[in-house]
C-alpha cells in the first residue's frame, strides 16, 4: 500500500525534521476488528530525515526507512510473509490467446 500524501504535506508545512518510527504492531493488533493477539509488540524510533525535501523525495526515504526495518521487526517476532505471486504465464510473456472464429 502506498504512502498517502498527507504525511509529505505535514511535513513540508512543519518545516523540521521526521523522525520514521517502525513497529511490528500489526502482528498483533489487525486494522479491522478486535482480533487482538498476544505477543510483544516494539516500536523503534529511525535516523530523522532532514527537513526541506520535494515531497516525491521525502515519501521515498521515508518508505525505505520504515519498510524494511517493520519487516525485520516482524521477522524478529517469528513473522514468514507468504512467497510473492508468480505471474501469469500469458501475462508474463504478453502472449494473447489465438483469434476464435
Amino acid at each position: 500500500m502506498p504512502y498517502k500524501p498527507g504525511i509529505a504535506a505535514l511535513y513540508a508545512e512543519m518545516g523540521t525534521a521526521c523522525v520514521p518510527v517502525a513497529c511490528n504492531v500489526g502482528l498483533f493488533w489487525p486494522r479491522k476488528g478486535l482480533g487482538l493477539r498476544p505477543g510483544r509488540a516494539v516500536i523503534e524510533f529511525l535516523d530523522p530525515i532532514p527537513p526541506g525535501l520535494p515531497g516525491p523525495v521525502f515519501l521515498e526515504r521515508l518508505e525505505a526507512a520504515i519498510e524494511p526495518a517493520s519487516d525485520r521487526l516482524m521477522a524478529e517476532a517469528g513473522f514468514q510473509p507468504p512467497p510473492p505471486a508468480a505471474p501469469a504465464a500469458s501475462a508474463a510473456s504478453g502472449d494473447r490467446p489465438p483469434p476464435t472464429g
